[in-house]
This record gives structure tokens, C-alpha cells and sequence, in this order.
């Protein structure tokens, strides 16, 4: 599922469609929806997601899931293969 990076069609989702959004942004691992669940009222969940665009929007947060590499404009984010959690240290590796 593609992430929604636009604000107003937030307010548009419903149901479960709304709860899938929620799911892809946690999974994206948006920063400010740790205490959001699917078991909230609608309007908190939109705000958590147009939180969320507006925290991408600013360059504050960028996905870090294959599942939301791709948003619906079709834009794709430069996710590395290890999902950025190299930490440079390549002591594993094979010395041949």
C-alpha cells in the first residue's frame, strides 16, 4: 500500500482505509504516532497522519519501510537494501 503525502485526502479516509494508512505510516515509522492506534477517534488518527506528511514535508522524517517506499504520486524514497542500519561496521565480512 502506498503512503498518502497528501493532507487533504486524509480527512477522506475512512474505515478501514483509514486504518491501513496508519498501519503503512507506523510501519514507515512516522516519529509522532508511537501512542496512535486504530482503536482511536477518526479525527486523531488525521491528525496523526497530517502530522506525520507535515514532518516529511519538512525533511524531518523519511520512511525507513520497503512497504512505503513508494507513495501515491509515485514518488520513491531512497531506502538503502539494509533498510539504513549499516553502522559501517563490515567485521562480518569475508576477507576474500
Amino acid at each position: 500500500m502506498a503512503l498518502v503525502l497528501d493532507k487533504a485526502k486524509i480527512p477522506d479516509l475512512k474505515g478501514q482505509q483509514l486504518k491501513d494508512q496508519l498501519r503503512v505510516f507506523k510501519s514507515a515509522e512516522a516519529p509522532n504516532l508511537k501512542g496512535i492506534t486504530a482503536s482511536m477517534k477518526v479525527n486523531d488518527i488525521c491528525a496523526g497522519l497530517c502530522e506525520s506528511i507535515d514532518l516529511y514535508k519538512a525533511g524531518q522524517w523519511k520512511p525507513l519501510n520497503n512497504e512505503a517506499t513508494k507513495s501515491e504520486s509515485g514518488e520513491e524514497f531512497d531506502i538503502p537494501d539494509d533498510g539504513g542500519l549499516d553502522d559501517g561496521n563490515k567485521s562480518w565480512e569475508d576477507d576474500n
